[in-house]
């Protein structure tokens, strides 16, 4: 598989802004072990209360994270997901159809997609489950 150095790059840097936006907004330390996944479960799961919780109307009034909001962090913290994956799968960034994945011999999964859903859903769309799913079919 041909890896693309410059996405590689961007989705790196994204990733590591997810690392600085844990830490000042939720003191949380994410270290890219796939044990720091739990972690970055925890902090959708705070954004996910703060985009909830307040309502359509606050959100309009920007008194909660909006779409936009959340499309911003699933960039930072899906990057943070696939970039752990890049390194327990010997993994590497695409494009496929206009979404961002992480590609293998063996297939691809969609980080920022999915950071976005758990943030907008809810549990259903558990991160951790998502990374351990991934880990067994791209391993």
């Amino acid at each position: 598989m041909a890896r693309d150095e410059e996405l590689g790059a961007v989705m790196a840097a994204a990733a590591r802004d997810a690392v600085d936006d844990a830490r000042e907004r939720h003191a949380i330390a994410l270290d890219f072990s796939e044990d720091s996944i739990k972690d970055v479960e925890r902090v959708l799961a705070i954004i996910h209360q703060d985009y909830v919780g307040r309502g359509l109307v606050a959100r309009v009034l920007r008194k909660g994270p909006t779409d936009s909001d959340l499309q911003f962090a699933a960039m930072m913290y899906g990057s943070y997901i696939g970039e752990v994956l890049c390194g327990s799968i010997d993994g590497a960034w695409e494009m496929v159809e206009g979404s961002l994945g992480v590609s293998n011999a063996k297939g691809t999964t969609f980080p920022v997609d999915k950071a976005f859903k758990r943030m907008a859903n809810g549990s259903e769309d558990n991160i951790e489950l998502f990374f351990a799913t991934s880990l067994t079919h791209l391993k």
